[in-house]
């Protein structure tokens, strides 16, 4: 079968020109932000963007299209989940696409309900049930 022509343009998005579409959203929405310029000198598995605007704490890994997390990652993912108020999430370019990564970033903190966190590609805990 022929590959889905979506699927195809997700790809050709880059890690590094997603970050830089989400910094510049980010910015746009008044979110204070933090990426590690040189990982190779960090703890690895450690998410790649980090964005705030209190009351809300965002923890994001980029991924591009197709790519998983490693065990690092989801260890740091799997341990911030565990913080009340932190908001962990999986980007990648088919989401940047769709929209989901705006819808999160624009959101006010008092349009959501007291302790859900707006979904997108948020990893569950292996416990967690859906509600």
């Amino acid at each position: 079968p022929l590959p889905d022509m979506r699927e195809l343009l997700d790809r050709q998005i880059t890690e590094a020109e997603l970050q830089s579409n989400i910094l510049q959203l980010a910015t746009l929405f008044k979110w204070a932000h933090f990426h590690v310029y040189d990982m190779r000198r960090s703890d690895t598995g450690f998410p790649d963007l980090v964005l705030v605007r209190p009351p809300r704490l965002l923890f994001v890994e980029l991924k591009r299209q197709g790519k998983k997390l490693t065990g690092p990652q989801i260890a740091w993912a799997e341990i911030l989940r565990m913080c009340p108020g932190c908001e962990v999430y999986e980007w990648r370019p088919s989401d940047w696409k769709d929209g989901s990564i705006e819808k999160v970033l624009i959101i006010d903190h008092r349009e959501r309900e007291p302790g859900l966190s707006p979904k997108c590609r948020k990893r569950r805990r292996p416990n967690e049930h859906r509600r």
